[in-house]
């Protein structure tokens, strides 16, 4: 399954990136759309090679990372504090 795909398929009012603000489904649909259409009018078709400056992909690097990190912030989160209160302890 592609990326678009699972987009197109969130709940349009579920939230699909928590922080401040929230990102919907639907926010994120538009997003997507806005930078599909700029670079449609840019002359970017399918199947065409675009390149990037250095900058561009560091930037996109970094993003990634950030975006790892917070992954690994909410997997510690439900490791040690949601897991543990779930769980009913035999004495």
């Amino acid at each position: 399954m592609l990326v678009h795909q699972l987009i197109e398929q969130g709940e349009k009012d579920a939230v699909a990136f928590q922080g401040n603000p929230n990102i919907t489904y639907r926010q994120l649909q538009e997003m997507v759309g806005f930078y599909r259409d700029f670079l449609y009018q840019q002359g970017i078709r399918v199947g065409k090679t675009v390149g990037s400056n250095l900058c561009t992909v560091i930037w996109l690097l970094l993003v990634w990372v950030l975006l790892l990190c917070r992954l690994i912030q909410i997997l510690l989160c439900v490791r040690y504090y949601i897991l543990p209160k779930t769980r009913k302890w035999s004495t």
